[in-house]
């Protein structure tokens, strides 16, 4: 098997194992949010709606567009190995819309997270109630901002001049990618070094921001529980903030490895060459699982939802128990009547 091959098997299968994956643990999370939820933890819940539909966007996207990045003559560049590559004619348009609509889901990852922290702040510590529609409505917030960002970072990365879009036919390209000798790709070359460092600057303070806002936000809430967690002194109470708490804490340090990974990739292209093409194209496989393990670890932090998960486990654990149980008593009972003697002997 050659390396090309290689590349686009890892991707294929990686982003669909985790779309079947990641689509079913989302699905199943959202039932027990439905159903499973404590009158407790119901204003919170649309918290973890939220981040639900947020991790199937990128699911569903990761699959469809499945990203290849690589450096091309010195620029940083990407390509698509989805199976949605096939259904669009080749144009600049197009395909930087599709690069904005993969990297927005990961922004947006972190943005949602920090409205999260800001909506359990305002509920929390003052006491403001939000509708549940209106909840949903603050992902435009955060969306926006993150578009708007990306369109200043873009802006001054290339000048105010689009990216470039070439279809690559040559040797070094087909030997790389193409299946065949009549399947033609599309390479969206975003930035050359000065724009990759302009880009790793302007993820950090975008980040950044996120960040403060999130570790400011946890503080006050940190003082608020501790002042009333005498008053109230309810056991409940503080079991639930302290799994909110667990789930925020987890949830908010998913986007820093996505963050991680894509600085990271920023930094190949200013660094290495093409002779690493092959490292760079493997670099946006661990950003799929991000989705897979936030719903994992939500089910199993919150009492009601883990315990959901693990009854079938327990019932047949209780049912052997029993079983082993009631052969024990019938085996005691059998030796007992057998040293038992008659009165006559």
């Amino acid at each position: 098997m050659s390396r090309v091959i290689l590349v686009r098997l890892v991707h294929d299968l990686n982003s669909a194992f985790c779309l079947v994956i990641g689509g079913v643990l989302n699905i199943l999370l959202i039932y027990l949010i439905r159903r499973k939820t404590s009158k407790e933890m119901t204003v919170y819940s649309r918290i973890l709606l939220q981040t639900c539909i947020i991790d199937l966007y990128v699911l569903t996207i990761g699959y469809l567009l499945q990203p290849i990045f690589f450096v091309n003559e010195g620029n940083s560049s990407h390509t698509w190995n989805g199976p949605i590559r096939s259904l669009f004619h080749p144009s600049e348009f197009t395909h930087f819309g599709l690069f904005c609509a993969w990297i927005v889901g990961g922004f947006l990852s972190s943005a949602s997270m920090t409205m999260q922290f800001v909506y359990r702040y305002l509920l929390l510590c003052r006491n403001i109630t939000i509708s549940h529609f209106v909840y949903m409505l603050l992902i435009i917030v955060p969306g926006a901002f993150c578009v708007v960002w990306m369109n200043l970072i873009f802006d001054v990365t290339s000048g105010n001049s689009p990216p470039t879009m070439k279809i690559y036919n040559d040797s070094k390209f087909y030997y790389l990618l193409r299946e065949s000798a009549k399947e033609e790709y599309v390479v969206v070359s975003l930035s050359d070094e000065k724009g990759s460092l302009t880009c790793i600057i302007g993820c950090m303070i975008m980040n950044a921001a996120f960040y403060l806002i999130i570790i400011a936000s946890a503080l006050r809430m940190k003082i608020f529980i501790r002042k009333q967690k005498e008053r109230m002194n309810a056991e409940k109470f503080k079991q639930m903030e302290q799994q909110m708490t667990y789930i925020l804490a987890t949830q908010a340090f998913m986007p820093s490895i996505s963050l991680a990974v894509h600085t990271f990739t920023l930094t190949c292209y200013v660094v290495f060459t093409e002779s690493s093409v092959y490292f760079l194209m493997y670099l946006s496989v661990p950003v799929y699982w991000l989705p897979v393990f936030n719903p994992l670890a939500t089910m199993l932090i919150i009492r009601n939802y883990r315990n959901f998960i693990l009854a079938p486990c327990r019932r047949r654990q209780n049912h052997g128990s029993k079983a082993t149980l009631t052969a024990n008593s019938t085996t005691s009972s059998t030796l007992s009547m057998s040293s038992v003697r008659p009165a006559w002997q």
